[in-house]
């Protein structure tokens, strides 16, 4: 390194820092020239190389070359397995490797071995030299590895499996690279089968479209796996069973508003009998999933119960922190704001200790938001602070739209508007610099700025954001975005003197989502001035007039309303 970092910074004089950064990857050809005045080894960075190189042993060159086949660096057992035959037998292999280290030739750290990427990189080209070949033995190994420690991702021993993976991602990754490349389709299945649900559970969504530009060189089965992750409605439901178990579940919720997809109940029915209490559980939670979607959360309850209770038996924290939050939403809704609490603090731990940052983050903005909604805006801003520096640290600026957000309501709640508008600006130019996506954020950005106007008494500006807010959460048609832009015309219905409207309006929240919000001390305020205009009775029929239309017809209604009344 120090001689590397010497011969960089003689280049300076014909390159600038961002020219040599972009050439490291050269490194042996950018790094060429040193001092004439220098013993020979230390003029370039190759000689240096290959003058370490000329001091090992026979057998420690061959391992060393094999060695830099592993991008992920490995264990002794994976160096035993994939790296010993004849020139090199096994039992000699970790007397070899501990050489290798003396030499600096091989970091350790814990149980892994790695090389500095320079030393790698000389490394490959020897292996490449050598016709020494080992491909099949490593593809072999780590298929292997990949499908021991798969089927465990969805027990008690999850964390240790989710280890194995975390650790061996960068080998596995050039492992199924390998497999496409050779055109080894078979093999090339069977990693993605291996490694889908950890994609999955993991939210690398990136993964499986970085790899569908294989496109053909995958089989059908495996191509059907990555369109799902897209979102794509184009798979065989047999297929689906027999490619992974986690397929029928993800089928069913991104088929959530297709009604009239034929295998969509045959799916379910045989998911919710199957001899695996994973599926079963996973079964659970679609079906309620699929009834929530509908707006009926009653039908849904014991399914909610029966998936939780699954969860915890196969031990799954992933499917855990998926029951318990919309466990937490029922009382929630309900006004039960300690359960409510309690449930998304238990998915806050789970989602630390799965360390996948999405649920992670989606756990404390309903912690959050649910100490906001119990009059504790003190927790909720604690909450919601450690939230945001965890996302800024690690770099997850998309993370920051549902924390602005709930700081925003925060702030709102705590009767500070400026601050809850100024919250929304600094979101808006997160937006603006591309930090984060627009269509991430736009509707909550929205939505969120009508209710300040909705706070601040200011009909005539709410009523001009109302249309962009309503439309957006109607056209995304997602049930509590529904209930959300049905409480949202209510509110600019009170402040524009229409009590009986805005009372319907109301209870159209509640024949979209399936109940109305309780939980929510800004539409309890809201009924509780229509009340006191119309009087008991007179709010009890327009609410229930809202509540009695058909939900299709409600959510026609809703759109109809905010065109009509934006015109």
């Amino acid at each position: 390194m120090p001689l590397a970092l010497e011969l960089a910074a003689a280049k300076l004089r014909s390159m600038g820092v961002d020219q040599i950064a972009r050439r490291l990857d050269d490194r042996f050809r950018l790094l060429s020239s040193g001092s004439r005045s220098a013993l020979p080894r230390q003029r370039t960075l190759l000689a240096v190389v290959e003058w370490s190189w000329d001091l090992l042993e026979a057998p420690e060159r061959v391992l060393a070359r094999r060695l830099a086949a592993f991008p992920g660096g490995a264990t002794t057992a994976a160096l035993e397995a994939v790296c010993a035959d004849e020139a090199l037998p096994a039992r000699d292999v970790f007397y070899v490797l501990d050489a290798l280290v003396e030499k600096s030739i091989v970091g350790q750290s814990g149980d892994r071995y790695r090389m500095l990427e320079t030393v790698r990189a000389y490394a490959l080209g020897r292996l490449e030299a050598s016709g020494d070949d080992i491909g099949e033995r490593f593809c072999g190994y780590f298929l292997a590895l990949a499908e021991q420690h798969e089927p465990l991702l969805r027990t008690r021993d999850q964390l240790a499996a989710i280890a194995v993976f975390d650790a061996e991602y960068d080998n596995l990754v050039h492992a199924l690279r390998r497999a496409v490349d050779a055109g080894d389709a078979a093999t090339a299945s069977r990693f993605v089968g291996a490694m889908f649900w950890y994609w999955g559970m993991s939210g690398m969504t990136t993964q499986f479209e970085a790899y569908l530009r294989y496109g053909g060189a995958l089989p059908q089965q495996a191509r059907t796996a990555f369109g799902v992750v897209r979102a794509s409605m184009d798979v065989d439901s047999a297929g689906a069973r027999e490619f992974h178990p986690a397929r029928p579940l993800m089928r069913m919720t991104q088929l959530a508003h297709a009604t009239d997809e034929p295998d969509l109940a045959s799916d379910l029915d045989a998911a919710l009998t199957s001899a695996d209490p994973w599926i079963r559980a996973s079964a659970h939670w679609a079906k309620d999933f699929l009834l929530t979607e509908e707006g009926d959360l009653r039908s849904g309850a014991a399914s909610r119960r029966a998936a939780l209770a699954g969860f915890e038996e196969v031990g799954d924290r992933w499917g855990l922190v998926l029951s318990l939050l919309p466990l937490g939403r029922d009382h929630s809704l309900r006004r039960e704001h300690g359960p409510a609490i309690a449930a998304f603090e238990r998915a806050v731990v789970l989602s630390s200790e799965l360390g996948v940052e999405d649920y992670l983050y989606l756990s404390r903005a309903r912690l959050a938001r649910e100490r906001r909604r119990s009059g504790d805006l003190d927790g909720a801003l604690r909450d919601i602070r450690a939230a945001q520096r965890r996302a800024r640290e690690r770099g997850h600026r998309r993370m920051e739209v549902n924390i602005l957000v709930g700081l925003a309501n925060v702030h709102r709640l705590a009767g500070d508007l400026e601050r809850a508008d100024r919250t929304l600006d600094e979101l808006e130019s997160l937006v603006r610099r591309g930090a984060i996506p627009e269509h991430v954020a736009r509707d909550l950005i929205v939505s969120t700025r009508l209710e300040n106007r909705l706070a601040q008494g200011d009909a005539v500006r709410a009523r001009a954001l109302l249309p962009e807010a309503v439309g957006a959460l109607v056209a995304q048609g997602y049930s509590a975005g529904l209930a959300w832009a049905a409480e949202l015309l209510a509110g600019l219905l009170a402040l524009e003197d229409e009590p009986v409207d805005a009372a319907a309006a109301l209870g159209m929240s509640e024949v979209i989502r399936g109940e109305f919000d309780h939980g929510e001390p800004e539409l309890r305020a809201l009924a509780d001035r229509l009340t006191a205009r119309l009087g008991e009775d007179g709010y009890t029929g327009a609410y229930r007039e809202g509540a009695g239309t058909p939900r299709p017809a409600a959510i026609s209604r809703l759109a109809g309303e905010a065109e009509r009344r934006s015109a």
